[in-house]
Formats: C-alpha cells, sequence, structure tokens
C-alpha cells in the first residue's frame, strides 16, 4: 500500500445538488459516488476529466433521498447498468418510490464490506423524519468520514468520524444570517430546530471535539446555504477557530467542482482487529453514459 492516494472530488454541494466522487489510488480502479445529486451526464464528465481511463463506477452511498442529493436522471441508468446503492433502510421504500431499481438497492445498517478492501459504516443522523445517513469508509490506505444535513451532532456521530484521514462536515448557515432572512418561520424552525441543518459554529465545534482526539490531514466544508451563507464568513469563523486548518481546509463550491481533498499513507498500516471478512467483490459495472 505504499504511496496509496485517497482523494474526494466535490462536484457540487448545496441546494443545487450534492455528489462527490471518492476514488482510492492503488486500491481498486473502481471509484464510490457520496449522493448523486447532480446528473448523470455531469457525474459523468466529473469522472472522465478527473479519474484516469478505465475507472469504474463501483457504488454509490447515499446519505438520504432530498432533490438535491438523488437526480432522477439515475433512475433510468442504474436500471441497464446496475451499479449497487447502499442506504439505511428507513430510506428504502423512498428509494423505490423514486424509481431506483430494487436490484441495485443494498441497505445497510451498522458496518458493510465492499470489495476486498473497503468497509462501510453508516451512521443515522438528525435530519427531518427519516435522518440522514453519514458514512465512514475505512480501507488499508487510510479512513474518510463524511457527514452533511445533520441537524445535529450527537456523541456517536463524533466518534465516528474521530481519527478519519478525509472529513467532509457540514456547514450550512450562518445564524444570524438565518434569522434575519425573509424565509418564513416555519423553515427558520426546520433548520436551526436540530433537525434540519448545521450551522457555521455547531460545525466549528464539532471540528473542536474531533480534533480534541486526532487532526484530519484534509477538510471539506460543505452544503453552504445560498441565501444564509457565504465561504467568506465561513473562512473567518475557521480563521478564529481552527486557524491551522486553513491551509488544508476546502470550502465546498455550491454548483462546480471543488479542489480535491487528498490523503497519502507513506506505509502500509497495521492490520485493524477485527476486521470483516469482505461478503462480495464489487461488480464490474462501467461509468454510466
Amino acid at each position: 500500500m505504499d504511496g496509496a492516494q485517497l482523494s474526494i472530488t466535490m462536484l457540487g454541494s448545496g441546494s443545487s445538488g450534492n455528489a462527490a466522487i471518492v476514488q482510492f489510488g492503488s486500491l481498486t480502479r473502481r471509484v464510490v459516488l457520496l449522493d448523486a445529486g447532480l446528473s448523470p451526464r455531469k457525474v459523468r464528465e466529473g469522472l472522465l476529466n478527473r479519474c484516469p481511463p478505465g475507472t469504474e463506477l463501483g457504488a454509490i452511498l447515499l446519505t438520504h433521498l432530498d432533490g438535491d442529493h438523488w437526480h432522477r436522471g439515475w433512475s433510468a441508468q442504474l436500471a441497464r447498468r446496475g451499479v449497487p446503492v447502499l442506504l439505511r433502510a428507513a430510506h428504502f421504500a423512498g428509494a423505490l418510490a423514486l424509481g431506483i431499481p430494487r436490484s441495485c438497492l443494498h441497505v445497510i445498517e451498522g458496518e458493510a464490506a465492499l470489495g476486498e478492501h473497503l468497509r462501510v459504516r453508516a451512521v443515522r443522523t438528525p435530519h427531518d423524519e427519516d435522518g440522514s445517513t453519514a458514512f465512514i469508509i475505512d480501507t488499508p490506505a487510510g479512513r474518510i468520514g463524511w457527514a452533511t444535513d445533520l441537524g445535529s451532532v450527537h456523541d456517536e456521530l463524533i466518534e465516528a468520524l474521530t481519527g478519519v484521514d478525509l472529513l467532509g462536515l457540514e456547514c450550512n448557515y450562518d445564524e444570524a444570517l438565518q434569522r434575519e432572512s425573509p424565509r418564513p418561520w416555519h423553515l427558520k424552525q426546520r433548520i436551526m430546530g436540530g433537525h434540519g441543518h448545521l450551522s457555521n459554529d455547531q460545525a466549528m465545534d464539532a471540528l473542536d471535539r474531533i480534533r480534541a482526539v486526532a487532526d484530519p490531514a484534509a477538510i471539506g466544508l460543505l452544503h453552504l446555504s445560498r441565501d444564509c451563507n457565504c465561504p467568506h464568513l465561513v473562512s473567518r469563523l475557521l480563521a478564529a477557530r481552527h486557524a491551522d486548518l486553513a491551509d488544508r481546509t476546502v470550502i465546498a463550491r455550491r454548483s462546480e467542482a471543488s479542489p480535491a481533498l487528498r490523503f497519502t499513507r507513506s506505509s502500509e498500516p497495521l492490520e485493524t482487529a477485527g476486521h470483516p471478512v469482505p461478503a462480495r467483490a464489487w461488480p464490474a459495472t462501467r461509468v454510466p453514459a
């Protein structure tokens, strides 16, 4: 594994669509898509522009079913291509209603193996009635944590995200802008009431708790609100609360690809105790046309 590199490229992060490509360097030519809120065409362009020739789409990890995290154009593609979609049981019926083929759906509760080198842990997070899902991806080359659309941050999530090498964390709104916005009060209550989204200050508090044990190598701050946040506000707060992170933090862009988060492990780590035996190999699924 010497020199194996993990990377995450955020193709878009916000109310207009969320999707990120995870690459695993020398471990596998298959990539994982974190959410599919952009059209298959846009994702395919991202894969072709940022991945080596021969790269295959191995799986989609679906945090939840909001329209900015699942683009309906994927249903027809999956019917032809059979790409696995991993999601929690709470989202299964909704996924069927959106036209995702039953044969592609794989329910994950707790941990599951994905091929020979990867294992995935799903952690339920508060977001509307069915919640969202944070994903932890463990590989011999490093660990990835991804958490967006969070109403609040609980202890289980902090435990899961502690020790990751690449971290994606929601940083949705500035509280003052949210309160002063012309949005209806019921919408403000939904967003700020513990089952909506995570504020900038809440994201910084979560980083405090994660960093008290271990520092991520690179961080992506995700899903900035178009109306109630801006990159300048996030950058200023990051500088005040976590100044040493500035050179390894990417504030995700809403409607275009952001610079990639990268981590390279210099030598192979010891085998993790209790690492599950892979349940099955990935199917060889090509990038959707």
